[in-house]
């Protein structure tokens, strides 16, 4: 009976040590399953981490492009900004041509107008001096006014009055301390002429105003009327 006892219990021994042997065969299967495992999940984090950097780079070189894109805009709006600028400084230039030019124009015209009219005064005064009448040429001959005044006025100044110095049918000289370029139009008031009679500086300077009388029918009527209202004593040659 003893003897099965031991018989019985050395198998259930037997049979326990072949399960633990089995278990740890299986433990250490699972160990070395885990180990790889292990290794595994190791590697996936290295590319895990690999892939990171990836995306950091990546992050870090589209955050270099929208910064240099953004520049780019913006050196495009300044360029835009510039150019429209210097179109409107172009137009601006363009207007500016154009009034000068339209200016040139109405200045040439002008211009034109009266060197017409000057060259029909020279011709007029000419005509008078050769005919034949001597009387015709006294009245272009410069006689003396002892210190007659006269009114003179042009545009952008007040009317002055000043001494003439000596007069004729064809102009006069007057004692001034004007100053303006020759051709200018003026209005000159003889003495009891009836009336301002129209003139052009021909010289200006040195306290003296020269002009040269307009020929209108007008304007010589009123020159007469002053030149025949002047006495034998003022109308000595100057």
């Amino acid at each position: 009976m003893v003897a099965g006892e031991v018989k019985a219990l050395a198998a259930q021994t037997a049979k326990a040590t072949a399960e633990i042997g089995s278990q740890i065969d299986t433990v250490r299967t699972a160990t070395s399953d885990a180990v790889t495992a292990m290794a595994e999940i190791g590697g996936i984090i290295g590319t895990i981490n690999a892939v990171s950097a990836a995306i950091a780079a990546a992050v870090e070189q589209q955050n270099a492009t929208t910064h240099e894109i953004a520049a780019s805009v913006q050196a495009v709006s300044n360029a835009t900004a510039g150019t429209a600028q210097a179109m409107e400084h172009v137009v601006l230039v363009a207007d500016n041509a154009g009034t000068a030019s339209r200016d040139v124009l109405s200045g040439a015209a002008q211009i034109g107008r009266e060197a017409e009219t000057l060259r029909t005064e020279v011709d007029q005064f000419l005509v008078a001096v050769r005919d034949d009448t001597a009387d015709e040429r006294r009245r272009y001959e410069r006689v003396a006014t002892n210190g007659a005044m006269a009114n003179v006025q042009t545009k952008g100044r007040s009317a002055a009055r000043m001494t003439l110095r000596n007069v004729s049918r064809g102009g006069a000289s007057l004692a001034s301390d004007w100053t303006m370029p020759t051709g200018t139009q003026v209005e000159i008031e003889l003495p009891d002429a009836g009336g301002s009679v129209p003139a052009r500086v021909v010289r200006c300077g040195g306290g003296e105003l020269g002009v040269v009388f307009g020929s209108e029918p007008q304007a010589l009527q009123r020159i007469d009327r002053f030149l025949a209202g002047l006495t034998p004593q003022a109308r000595r040659a100057a």
